[in-house]
């Protein structure tokens, strides 16, 4: 018969070696990882961002585009957006030393999308006018789904953007 005394035991010294290792291991993987993963470095401002404009244009939880005189999505294809309510934000909503584009759409009468405003701020946080029709292919964007006031009473989806670079 075997001597069962001596069964499945190892040296300490060898245990305490493989847990520093796999400890050690673990937190190489977390630092590379870290610096990987999508919006994890310190300069991924996009996110911060949307929430801060968000907050700011936001009344009660809702765009309310009803506020705005150029505002139509009922089916006419007027759309001035002179009286975009997306300009004089707070500077300190914005990441100071890139430029942000903002635009928030939603879908008409139709189903085509259609953007109900839009703007530029420069590296300063001074809103351009006219911005460009497009931010570059480089910026970083980021959307969010927010609810849009089109009409007293009408709420749909719509889309908050936000690209800064």
């Amino acid at each position: 018969m075997p001597d069962t005394n001596c069964r499945a035991q190892t040296e300490p010294l060898a245990a305490l070696v493989a847990v520093a290792a796999i400890a050690i291991g673990i937190s190489i993987y977390g630092a590379y990882v870290a610096d990987v993963l999508p919006g994890t470095s310190e300069d991924a401002v996009e996110e911060p961002t949307i929430q801060r404009v968000w907050s700011e244009i936001a009344e009660d939880g809702v765009y309310p585009s009803t506020d705005n005189p150029w505002n139509d999505v009922g089916g006419d294809d007027r759309y001035d957006t002179v009286a975009s309510p997306l300009g004089g934000l707070d500077a300190e909503a914005l990441p100071r030393g890139t430029t942000v584009y903002i635009a928030v759409s939603t879908a008409d009468d139709s189903g085509r999308d259609v953007t109900l405003a839009e703007t530029v701020y420069d590296e300063s946080a001074t809103q351009l006018s006219p911005g460009p029709d497009e931010p570059p292919q480089h910026g970083r964007a980021i959307t969010r789904p927010v609810p849009v006031e089109v009409k007293p009473g009408d709420v749909r989806a719509g889309t908050l953007r936000v690209v800064v670079w």
